[in-house]
Parts: structure tokens; sequence; C-alpha cells
């Protein structure tokens, strides 16, 4: 395990992190921790496979797997709300990962959605 700067870039903004990546076996895995609201930190944990990457934080798991349909469930102060992601593409670089996909709720798209992770040795 080794630290890393992380930089992610979603439709919410470009935000800057410190974390760690560990390899193990066939699976990279990049941890982070982020804050939520002024006293509460979130960890979390994107697991890179072969064909998959779960991105695990408080709230809930998302599964990438590319052109199929997970569903997941985020847990929120007042319940749980359930939504259906749609893997379009997933790029997987030296130092960057891509995931672009749709947000479903009920079975209708929310939002076209694309993360982008980079990530450095410091």
């Amino acid at each position: 395990m080794f630290p890393i700067d992380i930089i992610l870039n979603t439709s919410e903004g470009k935000f800057h992190y410190q974390g760690t990546l560990k390899r193990e076996n066939s699976k990279t895995i990049i941890q982070y921790e982020e804050q939520i609201i002024e006293t509460k930190k979130d960890t979390v944990v994107f697991l890179v496979e072969e064909n998959k990457i779960v991105v695990k934080r408080l709230g809930g798991e998302m599964i990438f797997c590319e052109d199929e349909e997970k569903e997941f469930h985020y847990e929120t102060p007042y319940g749980f709300l359930v939504f259906q992601i749609k893997t379009h593409q997933i790029i997987k670089e030296k130092d960057k990962i891509t995931i672009c996909y749709s947000l479903c709720a009920e079975n209708e798209k929310i939002k076209e959605e694309k993360i982008i992770l980079s990530y450095y040795e410091r």
C-alpha cells in the first residue's frame, strides 16, 4: 500500500484528495476520505477488477460493469433510495479510470454521468 494524490472529476466538480493504493492479485484498491459535513468524513473505496469497478461509500455500494445494468440502494437519513446504473463504458489507463454511465430511478433516466479518477504517487 502506498500514498497517492487523487483528482476526481464528476458533474458536481473537481475534487482533490490524498489516499492510498493497494494492488492485490488482479485487483487495485484505491481508498480516500471525503468530508461529508463539517464534523463527518466518509471513507470511499474504488475496487477495480478486470471486468467491474465497485465504489463503496457510507450511503451504499455502486457496481459498474460495462454494458450492464446494476441496481443499488443508497441510504439517506430519510430511508433507502433505489437506483439503477447502466454502465456504457469503462476505460482503465495506467493512472486513470473513466466510467461513463446513466443514472436511473424506476427505470427512467435521471442523468448521464462520467467519473474520471486520476491518481499519482506522492
